[in-house]
């Protein structure tokens, strides 16, 4: 996930996934590394809050109309 403030020296989001969990993630310059797969992650920042939906491949979208 690419962060594009210039200064990661001001508030980071929290990250949770699909159940709502908290997700732990770390930051290297402008971006936000997190260890495990994710299809679906929600951004919450303040009264913000962005989701972001992995997409799906041609392979998957076939398997799922058979």
């Amino acid at each position: 996930l690419l962060n594009r403030s210039s200064d990661l020296n001001t508030e980071l989001p929290a990250l949770f996934d699909q159940k709502n969990n908290i997700i732990n993630y770390r930051v290297r310059k402008n971006i936000l590394i997190v260890d495990s797969l994710i299809t679906k992650v929600t951004l919450k920042l303040n009264k913000s809050k962005v989701i972001i939906e992995k997409k799906k491949s041609k392979l998957e979208k076939e398997v799922m109309h058979e």
